[in-house]
Order: C-alpha cells, then sequence, then structure tokens
C-alpha cells in the first residue's frame, strides 16, 4: 500500500478541546500513528468532561497531557 507511511518521523501535538467532536480525536490519532507519526494529546478540563484521557493515551501510545 502507497503512502503508508507518509508521516514517518513527524512529531504531531493533538489539542483537543470541549467539543462533542472530541470523540472523533481517538480516531484521528489512531490513523496518524498508522502513517507513522508520533501523536501527543493535550486536553483541555472541559475536554476530559467529554472524552476520558486514558481513550487518548490508548490511541498515541503517550500520556495524555491534561490541563
Amino acid at each position: 500500500m502507497s503512502g503508508i507511511n507518509t508521516l514517518e518521523g513527524k512529531e504531531i501535538v493533538l489539542a483537543v478541546t470541549g467539543s462533542i467532536a472530541a470523540v472523533d480525536t481517538v480516531r484521528l490519532a489512531h490513523a496518524l500513528r498508522r502513517r507513522g507519526a508520533r501523536v501527543q494529546a493535550v486536553m483541555s478540563s472541559a475536554a476530559c468532561g467529554i472524552l476520558h484521557p486514558a481513550a487518548l493515551t490508548y490511541a498515541t501510545g503517550r500520556p495524555a497531557i491534561t490541563g
């Protein structure tokens, strides 16, 4: 499959805020990792009310930063 590692070596910060769309970031983080990116999730306190940080920790393979 061509283009599978198109993000190899890239570091991406995924900032998640308090919108219902926050639930879609798990799928996005997983897709970015499949393409070779290292993803770090940063979540606002409002985002943590919508999505548990453990979900993004699982999707990114790195602890989500909350605040």
